[in-house]
């Protein structure tokens, strides 16, 4: 089963005194220690000169929790204006299984539509029901990579899939506008299915 957590600004969050950027739903299972790194992960730095084209950070983290690796798959984005006018953002946090990890994929989650909050708009509240994720993606490991194939050459989906078996990390460097989560996905897909899950990553 998975868990989530939602923060955003509010006039009243969910734990009583609570106001501001704050979390306004969350697992009701969901450790005080996990809840707690989950909160702090939840940073969002907006462009200064043009707020229009604010990105959206999608991401997958590996955290360390209880003697546990846990998979966290994000959404941190604007918000646009909160209740006293000022800039907001939202971050939406979900934990997965061991379980999920097998029936879900990390190209199943980011592809698909309505899983994380946009916006938050009722009042604060508790998840007792794990999050519906969709089912694990059909997908070869020899995909042509139409994304990186736009760009010019797919053969650099391989060599970004070649540092998560090597443990290195690469900075994807590109500009504004350019929608990179299918040039991850790709990266991902490239990798062998026990692996996929190894892949961490954010666009922003």
């Amino acid at each position: 089963m998975s868990w989530q957590l939602v923060r955003t600004s509010v006039p009243q969050g969910l734990v009583a005194g609570s106001n501001g950027f704050c979390t306004v739903a969350r697992s009701r299972d969901l450790s005080p220690s996990l809840t707690q790194t989950l909160e702090t992960i939840s940073g969002y730095r907006r462009l200064p000169n043009d707020p229009a084209a604010n990105p959206v950070a999608l991401s997958h983290v590996i955290l360390e929790n209880g003697g546990f690796s846990r998979r966290v798959v994000s959404r941190i984005a604007d918000a646009g204006l909160d209740h006293t006018g000022r800039a907001n953002k939202i971050a939406h946090h979900i934990v997965l299984s061991e379980s999920d990890l097998e029936a879900t994929s990390p190209e199943s989650i980011f592809s698909a539509r309505r899983l994380f909050r946009e916006r938050w708009e009722e009042p604060p509240r508790y998840f007792d029901e794990p999050t519906p994720l969709p089912p694990k993606s059909i997908s070869s490991t020899l995909c042509p990579c139409p994304a990186w194939t736009k760009l010019g050459d797919a053969g650099w989906a391989g060599y970004i899939a070649s540092t998560v078996l090597s443990a290195r990390q690469v900075v994807l460097v590109a500009r504004p506008g350019l929608d990179i989560l299918p040039l991850f996905l790709e990266a991902v897909s490239v990798l062998p299915d026990a692996k996929r899950w190894d892949a961490t990553f954010s666009t922003y």
